[in-house]
């Protein structure tokens, strides 16, 4: 099955919707009103930043959802084993 390549609307969409999701939640993190957002905000910022970064690894020329999937689980990986060797490291450097 052949997928559907993305269009260069669509894709600019998707890259301004989690930039502006990721600074909605830094705008949450900040405000003074109400604790509880601190953690949304943190949320947010964490989730659509890392969705963000994940665009920038998108071919140029033509992406589709598979690729899509493909960036955001190789940066997923990649986070996941930095904090896991920090997480290791840490102990070890103290």
């Amino acid at each position: 099955m052949r997928q559907r390549a993305l269009s260069p609307t669509i894709r600019r969409r998707i890259e301004w919707a989690l930039i502006a999701l990721a600074l909605l939640g830094l705008a949450l993190m900040v405000q003074p009103f109400w604790g509880a957002l601190f953690r949304v905000g943190f949320w947010f910022l964490f989730l659509f930043g890392i969705g963000y970064v994940a665009t920038t690894f998108w071919p140029p020329e033509r992406v589709t959802l598979w690729d899509a999937i493909k960036s955001l689980l190789g940066v997923v990986i990649v986070l996941a084993l930095v904090i896991g060797v920090s997480i290791l490291l840490v102990p070890k450097l103290l």
